[in-house]
């Protein structure tokens, strides 16, 4: 009698058949992984996929991370003992976790593998591939600095994708895992393993999409990245914090206000030094509203009217023209709390703390983001943009500074064809914009390799990721142990 169907029956599969049950589950996942890199790689031969060089050092750490999951995997499901004397039960809970394990690593994977594939599809490439050349303009430009702190290296860009949510926002380290990777029953501690990837993520919202005037939101979710990667954080809160005398009776109070919310105000800050007046006029698009609104904090986010205002202090303490860049709104006609109306009152002391040294290096956010050099340049050239783009798309010779030029200018010719008479002027200005801003942003970038100065290591971390999944699964929901 054959051994294998003398041990099953009604009470469930024989030992060895349930793991090869398993077993054929971890190869449908390796053939899905290693197929799709091999996709990959074959299309970044065949200049199928633009950019090779700006996306290949985070798929190589995504392919070992998962590729590393998977051998752990393996060999874990070779150590589940299927001999005859075993009970039954025994071998099913251990290959139940093993498959729990592999359903979350194949969802780690097409996570990221749809960020990537984006770039193939027709209606979101050329948005993509435009919003590829502003972030790599603001990230390098930073890691281009002589005024970093000691010791700072360029690290992997944050991709960008096309999300259905509302407003841009970017996932890295002190984030909350999206919640595609995020259940609180199955994957508590999951969450804060992929925070230490470096494959820094940056959504955009579907408006973006055709629309290349938006992608000036870039320049602050990039900020989120440089605060993080040049280990500012903390230094930030401090020097925000010095704007409050300690002999003030209620300056501890007032430091936990704005910690709530000092990591977004560095990234409003960053935008202002990177694009100037563009970051304030596109923020106004997206907070105006009823002055009641305006003057709501969020949790992670002064009320609107505060940080614009407080942006437009900072451009003008940067050396921008600040003029009409609140475009009428009276932060005093606001409809604020007592502690709103605080914070507008103590905007110029934080922008002063905000904005001066960060260490004992001397490290700024000007220097940082090489300020001087953009006020220089970036006002008359996005206005020659601004007049040119309207009616034509060039090919210009890239460089790392000319995609923020050229969708501050973009953004300037949006707002003037949202001026003009009728809706048919409108959509035909609009539409030959979209089309001339897409095509000139994608040439508007340097020629070269584009990746980290310090290939990240990633090397345990697809190991520590299967480990991980394996303990979650013996202690999820319904299992006791």
């Amino acid at each position: 009698m054959n051994p294998v169907s003398a041990v099953a029956g009604p009470a469930g599969l024989a030992t060895v058949v349930r793991r090869e049950q398993s077993e054929r589950e971890l190869r449908r996942v390796q053939t899905a992984v290693d197929g799709w890199f091999t996709e990959r790689r074959d299309a970044m031969d065949g200049d199928r996929f633009p950019f090779a060089d700006l996306h290949m050092t985070r798929l190589a750490a995504l392919e070992t991370v998962l590729h590393e999951a998977l051998d752990a995997l393996a060999s874990a499901l070779v150590e589940v003992r299927v001999d005859p004397g075993r009970d039954r039960a025994a071998v099913y809970r251990d290959c139940q976790d093993i498959d729990f394990a592999l359903v979350w690593v194949y969802r780690v994977f097409t996570y990221y593998r749809d960020k990537f594939d984006q770039r193939d599809d027709p209606a979101l490439c050329s948005t993509l591939l435009a919003a590829d050349e502003v972030v790599w303009s603001c990230y390098k430009w930073v890691f281009g600095s002589t005024a970093l702190p000691p010791g700072s290296e360029i690290g992997p860009a944050p991709l960008a994708y096309i999300d259905s949510q509302y407003s841009p926002a970017t996932w890295e380290t002190a984030k909350g895992a999206p919640s595609a990777l995020r259940d609180a029953s199955d994957v508590r501690g999951l969450e804060r393993f992929l925070e230490t990837l470096p494959i820094p993520l940056l959504r955009l919202p579907p408006w973006s999409v055709d629309a290349p005037w938006w992608l000036v939101f870039i320049a602050h979710e990039v900020g989120h990245n440089i605060q993080r990667e040049l280990g500012l954080i903390e230094p930030f809160r401090t020097a925000v914090a010095r704007a409050w005398s300690d002999a003030a009776d209620d300056a501890n109070d007032r430091r936990d206000r704005w910690s709530a919310w000092d990591v977004e105000v560095f990234a409003d800050l960053s935008a202002v030094a990177l694009i100037g007046p563009w970051a304030i006029r596109g923020l106004r698009e997206i907070v105006l509203g009823p002055a009641q609104d305006m003057a709501l904090p969020a949790e992670t986010y002064p009320a609107p009217i505060v940080r614009l205002r407080l942006m437009a202090g900072a451009l003008d303490e940067l050396g921008f023209d600040a003029t009409g860049v609140l475009a009428g709104l009276d932060p005093g006609a606001s409809t604020a709390s007592d502690d709103v109306e605080r914070d507008l009152d103590e905007v110029d002391d934080i922008v002063r703390q905000a904005l001066g040294p960060l260490d004992e290096a001397g490290t700024t956010l000007a220097g940082i983001c090489r300020t001087p050099e953009v006020t220089g340049v970036l006002p008359s050239a996005a206005q020659k943009w601004a007049e040119s783009l309207p009616s034509v798309a060039t090919s210009p010779i890239g460089n790392v500074p000319l995609p923020r030029q050229v969708v501050c200018g973009t953004f300037s010719a949006w707002e003037q064809a949202t001026i003009m008479a009728t809706e048919a002027q409108r959509t035909s200005a609009l539409d030959q914009l979209s089309r001339n801003g897409m095509e000139t942003l994608r040439a508007s970038g340097p020629v070269g390799k584009r990746a980290p100065s310090v290939e990240p290591s990633v090397e345990g971390h697809g190991t520590s990721l299967a480990m991980t999944l394996l303990e979650l699964g013996r202690t999820r929901p319904g299992v006791r142990r």
